[in-house]
């Protein structure tokens, strides 16, 4: 499927079912590239979506795949919110103007994507309380910041670190020595 637009409206939507597969299709020219969302499940895979004033993908269910998409050229590049397990991965971004890609889940698996030319922060992901995260290493935006300052919780924005007793351990992670208060990290 080729879809067109003219800057506004959904390129393609899908709501209110009880799971979806949305593959190989090229979408461009939309406010938002796609937005779907399904009770149970939602795989979104091998899809093109290009030139969005928004959004580029949009995912929001209880079990998500999103894999092997490229999306460029959009205000932000993929968002996915899980009420389960989301597993994202292979997909490509690049040349947006905000966050390249936002990960939020109770489980969450976010491995080998690529994200370049971000306007924002490249990847984002963040567990709810109890959560399960797993993050490719060498994909923090933190990794290299080295201003003085307080690491917060995506999530709660609860304090956790200071700049202080931040370090390069060469793991691929941000790195601390202690927790602020030793009961929020």
């Amino acid at each position: 499927c080729v879809l067109q637009g003219d800057g506004t409206g959904h390129g393609l939507g899908v709501g209110g079912v009880g799971a979806c597969l949305v593959e190989r299709n090229v979408i461009r020219g939309y406010w938002v590239g796609g937005s779907f969302g399904a009770e149970v499940q939602a795989h979104v895979v091998n899809n093109v979506v290009e030139d969005c004033t928004s959004v580029g993908l949009s995912v929001g269910t209880a079990r998500i795949v999103v894999s092997g998409n490229v999306i460029r050229r959009c205000g932000i590049g993929i968002t996915v919110s899980s009420r389960d397990l989301a597993t994202v991965r292979a997909n490509s971004v690049s040349d947006v103007g905000g966050r390249g890609l936002y990960v939020f889940g109770e489980v969450v698996e976010v491995v080998g994507n690529i994200v370049a030319g971000c306007g924002g922060e490249g990847i984002k992901v963040v567990g709810s309380e109890g959560a399960t995260v797993t993050v490719a290493e060498n994909t923090s935006a933190l990794n290299g910041e080295k201003r003085r300052g307080t690491y917060i919780c995506a999530a709660c924005f609860l304090p956790l670190f200071t700049s202080v007793h931040k370090f390069d351990s060469g793991e691929g992670w941000p790195s601390f020595t202690q927790p602020i208060e030793g009961r929020n990290a």
